[in-house]
């Protein structure tokens, strides 16, 4: 349970901010020229964020026991922030890098879901 309820706000977050431009209604918050927060993207994106942390905190709780090597955490380090910082640029530069950003963030967040998944059913 301490990674499905994460999870699950995650896909909830994700399925908000991936609803039509035409069900979100005005912008609430402008973020840059192209860009603005409207009161659906807000609630996607606090469900997004509170999930998100809630799976990193879980995850680097069980980190010891995973059996990862330095340099495979060094490198989903890296590429976890890497994507972060791609995400939260492409949104300030109204830039398409963000796709990239976001599957890179994707890829470091779900190897390491995936063996801590693997991990709890084998150690319970």
């Amino acid at each position: 349970m301490v990674f499905y309820v994460p999870l699950g706000l995650i896909a909830l977050g994700l399925a908000l901010l991936g609803l039509p431009t035409a069900w979100e209604g005005g912008i609430v918050a402008p973020i840059s020229a192209l860009h603005g927060l409207s009161m659906l993207d807000a609630a996607g994106a606090t469900l997004l964020a509170v999930g998100g942390t809630w799976l990193e905190i879980a995850l680097v709780a069980r980190l010891p026991g995973l059996g990862f090597g330095p340099r495979t955490l060094f490198g989903l380090g890296v590429l976890g922030g890497l994507g972060a910082g791609l995400v939260i640029a492409s949104v300030f530069l109204a830039d398409a890098w963000w796709v990239v950003g976001a599957a890179a963030l994707g890829i470091a967040l779900a190897t390491l879901t995936v063996v801590a998944l693997r991990d709890l059913r084998r150690h319970g």
